[in-house]
């Protein structure tokens, strides 16, 4: 069982943090989470892979 929130938050370090989500509309996420509290900067995009184009 997790912790509740505010015991979970009481033990993080102070600073920017990093989250990497996927979602199957870029834009559709860089939306959604432009306008959430305390969210700093958005960039979408391709994570991982090779980066060679299609397969």
């Amino acid at each position: 069982m997790l912790a509740p929130a505010a015991a979970r938050q009481a033990k993080e370090t102070p600073g920017l943090k990093t989250a990497v989500f996927a979602g199957g509309c870029f834009w559709g996420v860089e939306g959604v989470f432009s306008h959430v509290l305390g969210v700093k900067s958005v960039l979408t995009g391709y994570h991982g892979g090779s980066g060679g184009g299609p397969i």
